[in-house]
């Protein structure tokens, strides 16, 4: 006896369970219709933590971040919805709505300048929708958005391409520009070492002008001047030399020879 009234107090709390998370999940969806999304957020979180399986809780909940552009925190919800799909048209749904997450969380990297992160996120969004449509061939929904995001995917990557590029051409410029500049320096360098020569040239021809019209100039003469004492002894020595020599002319009866003497005195 003590035994079935055990098994009765446990099957009490499950069935009051159940009904707590239907009841979260029906005022979820309440706030979520009114467009209280915050208040449809805690509801369906707190189904969740009764039944963390619950499929139309954690499809809700994805769909009420969603709204409150909690994109990443929408996307983790719908992957788990797709999980716990059992149906092909839940996993469609499922899917549809993780590639439109992938899709907002790739605008608003986009918004905020984080662009590294855009073509991993379009690449996730078209593989979802793609999921989508496997599941579901005739959603339009989900074929528009997938050529979309196909789309923003192949201007990205041309974008980035074209970036590249013209980082190259910017590149090659800047090496363009560096070989003149090193080209000019060279130039201006070899320039200024042309000048020097020729004014280490110019130099020295002038020095071996200079030194050729030195040499060009006549030495200058002695002069001729001498004292007058050394005159008068040299005449003096001039006229007993005549003396002499018109004693010897006359002993050998030769004839005198005049000696003149030029006076520079």
């Amino acid at each position: 006896m003590s035994s079935k009234i055990i098994l009765l107090l446990l099957i009490i709390p499950l069935s009051l369970t159940a009904q707590e998370e239907k009841r979260d999940l029906s005022i979820g969806n309440d706030r979520y219709e009114n467009g209280d999304f915050t208040s449809a957020q805690n509801h369906y979180k707190s189904s969740l933590d009764k039944d963390p399986s619950m499929l139309e809780a954690n499809f809700n909940l994805g769909n009420a971040l969603f709204r409150q552009e909690d994109y990443a925190g929408a996307t983790k919800q719908f992957e788990q919805a797709a999980k716990l799909s059992k149906t092909e048209a839940e996993r469609a749904q499922a899917y549809h709505n993780l590639g439109n997450s992938f899709l907002k969380s790739a605008e608003q990297q986009a918004k905020v300048g984080q662009m590294q992160e855009l073509n991993p996120l379009l690449e996730k969004s078209i593989e979802s929708y793609k999921n989508a449509l496997r599941n579901n061939p005739s959603d339009d929904e989900s074929r528009y958005n997938l050529a979309l995001a196909q789309k923003l995917l192949k201007q990205q990557e041309q974008q980035e391409q074209n970036q590249e590029q013209q980082k190259d051409k910017n590149k090659d410029q800047e090496k363009k520009d560096d070989k003149e500049e090193n080209k000019d320096q060279e130039n201006e360098e070899k320039e200024d070492q042309k000048n020097k020569d020729e004014n280490q040239e110019k130099n020295q021809e002038n020095k071996d002008q200079n030194q050729e019209d030195q040499s060009e100039q006549p030495m200058p003469e002695p002069k001729d001047e001498i004292s007058k004492e050394d005159a008068q002894r040299l005449l003096d020595a001039m006229k007993n030399e005549e003396e002499q020599t018109q004693d010897k002319l006359k002993k050998n009866k030769f004839q005198k020879v005049d000696v003149i003497i030029e006076k520079d005195w």
